[in-house]
Order: C-alpha cells, then structure tokens, then sequence
C-alpha cells in the first residue's frame, strides 16, 4: 500500500461523519417543520369550530376602562366610559361585555345566538387574545 492509504481511509471517515450530521440535521429541520404544520393546522381547525355558546371571558381581551374610549360599542354603538366592561376581540373590536346596564345587546349575547363565532363588525373568526389586551389607543 501507498502513502495515501490511511489518508484516504481518514478522509473517508470524515466525509462519512459529515453526511451523517447532515442527514440527521435535514430530518431535525423536517420534523420540526412537520410538527409546526400540524400543530398550527389543529389551532385554526380548532378556532374555526369554537362552540356557539363560548362565553367571551375565555377568548380573553376582557378589561375595565380606566379612560373614556372614543370608538363607540360594535354592538348598541354607544359610548364606552371609563369604568365599563369592555371586550377587544383579535381583530381590535371593541364591545360592552358582561352585564353592561347600556349595552343590552352586548358582545356576550352575540356569541350565544349568533349562527357562526364571527366578530359582527368584520366577520373575522375571533382567536383568543391576552385576558389582559386593551382596547385599541385612540
């Protein structure tokens, strides 16, 4: 044997090492490419059928007004003043909620009658939001 012999062995080893990180870093990148796919397939399915009866609270965005708002309720289209119950769907709506005295046709009841869960202004399917998520800033 040559000079070239166990080099060329090294060589091959390395290649060897080289094609079998790559293979399995491909199948890493896929798997989780894979996962992500199906997992935000199983979210919009599941949005797309909340039940009819879903109680605004658990889409979340549920908060009481610290200030005046100068938008008016998507729903009775009356003033939204500090101190109210308001509703901010993900698509920045903003509705009377709970058991607003002003608001008799409140975002609450929409959800319960209405034939599909759409904001009633948009039409857009509301995805859960922060419980914390403010109204738009005026």
């Amino acid at each position: 044997m040559g000079s070239g012999g166990p080099m060329f062995a090294g060589l091959c080893v390395v290649v060897a090492i080289v094609v079998v990180v790559v293979i399995y870093v491909f199948y890493v990148v896929v798997s989780v490419a894979l996962w992500v796919s199906m997992v935000s397939d199983m979210l919009v399915v599941g949005y797309r059928s909340l039940p009819r009866g879903l109680r605004v609270s658990t889409l979340g965005g549920v908060t009481t007004l610290e200030r005046n708002l100068s938008d008016l309720c998507g729903m009775c289209r009356g003033t939204m003043e500090a101190g109210e119950k308001v509703c901010t769907l993900s698509c920045n709506h903003v509705f009377h909620c709970g058991d607003s005295e002003k608001c008799q046709g409140n975002i609450d009841k929409w959800f319960l009658v209405a034939p599909r869960m759409v904001c009633p202004i948009c039409d857009r399917i509301p995805h859960p939001v922060l419980p914390w998520r403010a109204p738009p800033a005026p």
